[in-house]
């Protein structure tokens, strides 16, 4: 991705939260030796609600950076 292009990240795994994979990718993106703006946070739209007593229905999330 060039300077000033955006990148999106998706998972569908329940065995990482969004905390998690936002920081896994964060790291990734400081391995690679790229500064990035995390955007934009996505989850699971309605028709996949999230049921606080089940984790795991937490499994859709997406990040979207700007990649300097």
């Amino acid at each position: 991705v060039e300077p000033g292009g955006f990148l999106g990240l998706c998972s569908c795994s329940h065995a990482a939260d969004l905390e998690a994979f936002r920081g896994a990718c964060h790291r990734g993106l400081g391995r690679a030796g790229r500064g990035s703006q995390l955007l934009f946070t996505g989850t699971a739209g309605p028709d996949h609600p999230l049921m606080p007593q089940l984790a795991e229905s937490g499994y859709l999330k997406s990040l979207f950076w700007r990649l300097s």
